[in-house]
């Protein structure tokens, strides 16, 4: 989990109800990554890439660190949780701007959870599922879908060509991101992830679904996307130290200033070795797609592909 929290199993109280509740209960407070949805645990950042089979991460790619807490209730491989943020990557007692479109100014805390089973039905079967809900009704400058602070693999892949301001300033800053999308609710969220795996033997099996709909404070009515993925992985070798990897990545949404919703796809195959237990070697070749962007917009018929190798260490 990225950022720092405090975890208790135990807490300092007397009588045996404690006890009894803590032996299924945990509790962490701190500003640390959410806990909504499966996929966050195989994604990439500027510290791990272990957990990712994958060079990149979702074209929508879910992912926050919010000050709250979350109190975990699990027993036998069932499992919930339920959390509250203050909804935003960084703090602060400003209220939400008032804009023509929208005189709530109020600043609400972000509610999520999360409901599901993982069992090890045998030495050579693990499966699980999961459902996960989070809900903000109004935010300064919630990220959920543009929290990561590490940028994209496909560097300036489908960008425009850039033109050095006047200022100087730096060439690729806004660039940060190629190849994701940013569905642009700032102000408002819901959203819903469903995940099921399943490992046998060798061989892995990762699904998403994710429905999510929000605005910006500029907007008057909800816009929404529908996001679908599905992994194949194969890992051999001693002790798992090789793999092979496919993956399917399609999403359609409702954008601000375009009236039709659109649609990206993404195919991606990908190998890796584990050199060491802690140095990986990983390459994948990717090729995706846009369809039904507007005739003037830069990424109508657009497409890109190529391949992209990265060496991960890890400590």
């Amino acid at each position: 989990m990225r950022g720092g929290y405090l975890q208790f199993d135990k807490l300092p109280f007397k009588g045996q109800i404690w006890q009894d509740i803590m032996k299924y209960t945990t509790i962490r407070v701190g500003q640390m990554e959410i806990n909504y949805g499966d996929q966050h645990f195989r994604r990439t950042d500027g510290g791990h890439a272990f957990y990712n089979p994958f060079i990149e991460n979702y074209i929508v790619d879910a992912f926050a660190t919010e000050i709250g807490g979350e109190v975990y209730v699990q027993n036998k491989g069932v499992f919930g949780m339920v959390g509250v943020t203050n909804g935003m990557l960084k703090a602060s007692i400003d209220s939400v701007a008032q804009t023509t479109q929208n005189g709530n100014i109020r600043k609400n805390p972000a509610l999520y959870g999360k409901i599901g089973i993982d069992r090890q039905v045998s030495q050579l079967v693990r499966l699980r599922a999961s459902a996960s809900v989070y809900h903000i009704n109004s935010s300064p400058s919630n990220d959920l879908f543009f929290g990561d602070r590490a940028g994209s693999s496909y560097w300036m892949v489908m960008e425009k060509p850039y033109v050095v301001p006047a200022s100087g300033t730096s060439a690729y800053e806004g660039d940060g991101f190629s190849g994701r999308l940013n569905p642009g609710f700032g102000y408002k969220v819901d959203a819903l992830m469903l995940n099921g795996f399943a490992k046998i033997a060798g061989f892995e099996l990762f699904g998403t679904f994710e429905h999510a709909q929000g605005r910006s404070s500029t907007e008057t009515a909800d816009r929404q996307f529908n996001q679908y993925a599905v992994d194949g992985v194969y890992r051999f070798g001693h002790n798992e130290n090789l793999f092979l990897g496919a993956r399917y990545n399609g999403v359609t949404a409702e954008l601000k200033g375009i009236s039709q919703p659109v649609t990206i796809n993404r195919f991606a195959a990908a190998a890796g070795w584990f050199l060491t237990r802690n140095v990986l070697l990983k390459g994948e070749w990717v090729t995706q797609s846009y369809l039904d962007f507007p005739t003037a917009d830069y990424r109508n018929s657009g497409k890109f592909y190529g391949y992209v190798i990265a060496a991960t260490v890890g400590f």
